[in-house]
């Protein structure tokens, strides 16, 4: 053994330790480097699926409101004939009270030349 530690240093053992060295500080950034993409992975899959649980509760309320709107119209439609249906009564009534007044004005023209020819016969 004290031959050993009396050698000299050749220069391949100082080139195989630098070697290794660098190897070691590789494996250690490549471990690193696994364990950073593996968690950058787990992040965006855990965003992703964040993503996908929003978008489907924005679809199902879309889905809500389509249904509303499709139960909605057909009334909304009834309400507009009906508004429509009672303002065309509405202007016949106005119109039938102007001939009934106008017919009443003239029978009682007609009542009141009789009244006046049979007087004064």
């Amino acid at each position: 053994m004290n031959e050993m530690a009396s050698e000299p240093r050749r220069p391949t053992d100082y080139l195989m330790g630098r070697i290794e060295s660098s190897l070691d500080t590789i494996k250690q950034t490549l471990s690193e480097d696994r364990l950073s993409s593996a968690q950058y992975r787990t992040e965006m899959r855990k965003e992703q699926k964040e993503q996908n649980e929003r978008l489907g509760h924005i679809e199902s309320k879309q889905q809500e409101m389509a249904d509303d709107m499709s139960e909605i119209k057909p009334k909304v439609m009834n309400l507009e004939a009906d508004r429509l249906m009672s303002k065309g009564a509405r202007n016949l009534a106005i119109v039938l009270g102007r001939f009934a007044h106008v017919v009443s004005a003239a029978l009682g023209g007609i009542v009141a030349i009789f009244v006046e020819k049979w007087l004064h016969r």
